[in-house]
């Protein structure tokens, strides 16, 4: 589920981190300000996990990015260098797949299929799925 010239990068570590964060989405400006607002919650939330000392792996699906638009995981590596690359898998799914799959040509993206392609990659003992702007309480991080 690959765009054809086979775009991903996976993960150079073997060990399975304690939780897999399987996030989704596409660089298509969704709600006006999606990138700044998916970058915000990243950064806290990275943050967070990396002041506990919890070893985490993202899982990021970007669904059938829209032509000449950018891919959200270089923005992501331009905009936060302190994220570890090692520590993060990405998939980009051809947009083929989207045309295969809906029959509403106004649905652009379709979140939970996107899921379940991280999901079946994720590699950690906890597979935790979220929107890209969710801040994670305190209770997520104390239950790992």
């Amino acid at each position: 589920m690959l765009v054809p010239d086979g775009t991903s990068v996976a993960p150079a570590t073997k060990t399975a981190p304690a939780l897999s964060l399987v996030l989704t989405g596409r660089n298509d400006g969704y709600g006006g300000d999606f990138i700044e607002r998916f970058f915000r919650s990243l950064r806290f939330n990275h943050q967070q996990f990396t002041e506990r000392q919890i070893a985490y792996e993202l899982v990021f699906v970007e669904w059938a990015p829209p032509r000449g638009a950018r891919l959200i995981r270089d923005e992501i590596l331009d905009a936060i260098p302190e994220f570890d690359v090692s520590a993060c898998s990405w998939y980009v799914v051809d947009p083929r797949y989207q045309e295969l799959l809906s029959l509403n040509p106004k649905l652009a993206y379709l979140e939970f299929p996107a899921k379940n392609v991280g999901i079946r990659r994720a590699r950690g003992r906890f597979v935790l799925t979220s929107n890209c702007d969710v801040y994670f309480g305190r209770r997520i991080f104390v239950a790992l």
